[in-house]
């Protein structure tokens, strides 16, 4: 009877055990949530990157108009600018 109940007391623990690994299981699903949104915001600040380069883009496109302008204008008007 000592034995059994011995017995008894592993199969309690085993049960334990199971129940911590459970406890781990779902403690990597939300660091595995942490990441999908730490990427979906480097995305977004990817975008935004983009946005940045687009935009110096168009700066530099209405700065050669101006350039262009400038090169028609007659000598003497050129010096005085």
């Amino acid at each position: 009877m000592i034995v059994t109940s011995a017995q008894v007391v592993l199969t309690s623990a085993q049960v334990v055990v199971t129940y911590v690994e459970a406890v781990v299981t779902s403690a990597q699903v939300v660091v595995t949530y942490v990441e999908a949104v730490v990427t979906y915001t480097q995305a977004v600040l990817s975008n935004d990157e983009a946005v940045v380069t687009y935009g110096k883009a168009v700066v530099s496109n209405d700065e050669a108009p101006v350039k262009k302008i400038f090169d028609r204008l007659p000598i003497a008007e050129k010096a005085a600018t």
